[in-house]
């Protein structure tokens, strides 16, 4: 029920952001960026960002998740300030980060990333492999590109 509930708020999320999912055109008239840019540009943030759990690079991921950023990983939430806090705790470590099998669709200031997360982490037993399939928001604000909102749902690993 619990998730249901946050898959129809996703979908309302995205409805609300997307306004009728108008796309660029492959050229913006104003010389902007094409799609197939935007959308490669908005998948290397989104490797950047799984990437900075490995390196422990602090600073990328307060740069790319938005003030108004929230995710959900099965049935737990987190904001920004709550995700950068566990990170500095080290808590969110990882050794490898994957992300493959990925679409990005662009609507104007507006992108979301659909793919799966393959992420291999070390705990007390020994070392393991979470997978997942992702849905990245990402808009654009004052020309940075910027995720507002994530959805992680853990998927057997293959």
């Amino acid at each position: 029920m619990h998730s249901t509930r946050l898959a129809h708020s996703l979908i309302i999320t995205v409805s609300i952001l997307f306004g009728g999912g108008a796309s660029l055109s492959a050229s913006d008239s104003d010389g902007g960026p094409t799609v197939a840019r935007t959308e490669k540009t908005v998948l290397e943030l989104d490797r950047a960002w799984g990437q900075a759990y490995v390196t422990g690079d602090f600073n990328v991921i307060e740069r790319i998740l938005d003030p108004d950023w929230h995710g959900w990983l099965d049935n737990k939430s987190s904001d920004k300030e709550s995700e950068l806090s566990d990170f500095k705790a080290g808590h969110s470590a990882s050794l490898e980060n994957i992300i493959d099998n990925a679409r990005v669709r662009v609507y104007g200031d507006a992108a979301v990333v659909e793919g799966r997360e393959r992420v291999r982490y070390r705990d007390d037993s020994g070392e393991h492999w979470l997978t997942w399939h992702i849905t990245d928001v990402f808009i654009r604000r004052a020309g940075q590109w910027r995720v507002v909102a994530s959805h992680c749902s853990t998927i057997p690993n293959p």
